[in-house]
């Protein structure tokens, strides 16, 4: 009896863990990004997701502006991070649904919509 209960609890516990993997490998990698409603220097880039030290990752390139070393944390389909632009700190939060990132950044002006699409 002993035996069925921790093979079902090691059960449970490696698929949990196979699916926030295949998360974050869904993820994982370079993706388009639009802002329309941003400053025009932050309308549209690009964004590289990726792993360092066990951590995700995210690099922003945009046409005058670069910014790396963004640690990303995620909750189910949810990622967010903060990125500092003109010495403002301006989170980011974005839900993953049919391979499209969505969701806003909040600037002190107001939020503003953030598209990311999977470069594949």
């Amino acid at each position: 009896m002993n035996m069925k209960k921790v093979l079902i609890v090691f059960t449970v516990v490696f698929l949990t863990l196979i699916s926030v993997s295949a998360e974050e490998k869904e993820i994982v990698g370079s993706w388009q990004l639009e802002a329309e409603e941003a400053p025009y220097e932050f309308q549209v880039g690009s964004a590289l997701f990726y792993k360092s030290e066990q951590k995700l990752m995210l690099k922003l390139v945009f046409e005058y502006n670069e910014i790396d070393n963004i640690e990303v944390s995620q909750k189910d389909n949810t990622y967010q991070f903060n990125v500092e632009i003109d010495y403002q700190n301006i989170p980011v939060i974005l839900k993953l649904a049919n391979g499209v990132l969505t969701g806003v950044a909040e600037t002190p002006d107001g939020d503003v919509a953030v598209v990311m699409k999977d470069d594949k």
